[in-house]
């Protein structure tokens, strides 16, 4: 295997690496539908909150005209009269054409309570593009005077909205992998710096040095330095023992040498 050919440090990095394109991966293909859907879900959230106080000053004074404040410039909101054929901007932008002849065609369709769907402008479709790019989210509910309430959210406002939800998730996701890599890669000095260590105690040993070996931990490093450590200790101990042996036949030697030459002397 090719990672074998590598030093520790690299193979953990190459690990690294891989881990991240994996995670990159798994983002695009699983987690890209799962934000679109998030993301639509959170668009028809808000054309639902701007209807709650619409709704309900509407039941309580029906047939009455809402006048309010905008106070979303992204959204728009109209009464459609069924019995008049006539539409009302509450606030926003006036009504699409191509919404107008929708919520015209299906007013006798049957529905109760709030329903949401979308529709593509046909004077945004110029050839070059499909309905699917100019998709506008619309949320309609049925008053209790017959009247629907309809609030919708523009293309430029669903794409800014897209933008920033896409954003937030893009960052909390690399916010995740450099959080990640930061921890992997103390990980990897922890691995990388004792190993160091014992290789430089080694080299000592071996050019017979003193050293002393500072690792000390609990898991399979440290008992290896533990080893090493020791063996160390008995090499110290073999070394003093063949010194004081060599030393004792030194001195074993001398003496019958010394009494020889005395005596030839003599």
């Amino acid at each position: 295997m090719w990672l074998r050919e590598l030093s520790l440090s690299q193979q953990l990095l190459s690990m690294v690496f891989l881990f991240i394109m994996i995670f990159a991966m798994f983002v695009i293909i699983f987690l890209s539908p799962s934000i679109e859907r998030f993301t639509e879900a959170e668009m028809y959230n808000r054309l639902h909150s701007a209807q709650e106080s619409l709704i309900l000053y509407a039941d309580q004074n029906p047939g009455q005209s809402l006048d309010f404040v905008q106070t979303d410039g992204a959204i728009s909101a109209y009464l459609f009269d069924h019995e008049k054929n006539t539409f009302t901007v509450i606030y926003g932008s006036k009504m699409d054409q191509t919404l107008k002849e929708r919520l015209k065609t299906n007013a006798n369709a049957p529905y109760s309570g709030t329903m949401d769907s979308y529709y593509t402008p046909e004077a945004q479709l110029d050839g070059t593009n499909t309905p699917g790019d100019n998709i506008v989210l619309y949320s309609k509910t049925l008053l209790n005077d017959g009247r629907e309430l309809i609030t919708v959210m523009s293309n430029a406002a669903q794409q800014r909205l897209r933008d920033s939800l896409i954003n937030g998730v893009v960052l909390l996701n690399v916010s995740f992998v450099i959080g990640f890599m930061v921890m992997l890669l103390i990980w990897v000095t922890t691995l990388i710096l004792p190993l160091s260590q014992i290789k430089y105690y080694i080299a000592k040993i071996k050019n017979e040095e003193d050293a002393e070996l500072a690792v000390k931990r609990n898991d399979e490093i440290g008992e290896v330095a533990d080893a090493l450590r020791d063996m160390n200790a008995q090499l110290k101990k073999q070394n003093r023992e063949k010194e004081e042996m060599i030393q004792n036949i030194s001195h074993d030697l001398k003496t019958p040498i010394a009494t020889i030459k005395s005596y030839g002397e003599s």
